[in-house]
């Protein structure tokens, strides 16, 4: 499952948190942030950037060249 990245736009607070496809646009709740409780969070889909490359150090010509 893809991890989704929130922010709520009055404290700053970014969350991330894990959901399945169908449910990329559920915010998260109060059980996954519970700093917010009370506070009625305005959350935001944060569309993160970068990609991470691992790269091993026995990778050879046959898995290509880093």
């Amino acid at each position: 499952m893809p991890q989704y990245l929130w922010k709520d736009e009055k404290s700053g607070t970014e969350k991330e948190v894990l959901r399945s496809f169908q449910e990329y646009e559920v915010p998260p709740t109060e059980e996954e942030a519970p700093e917010l409780v009370g506070t009625d969070p305005k959350w935001v889909r944060v569309m993160s950037g970068g990609q991470k490359v691992i790269k091993g150090n026995n990778w050879g010509s046959g898995k290509g060249r880093w």
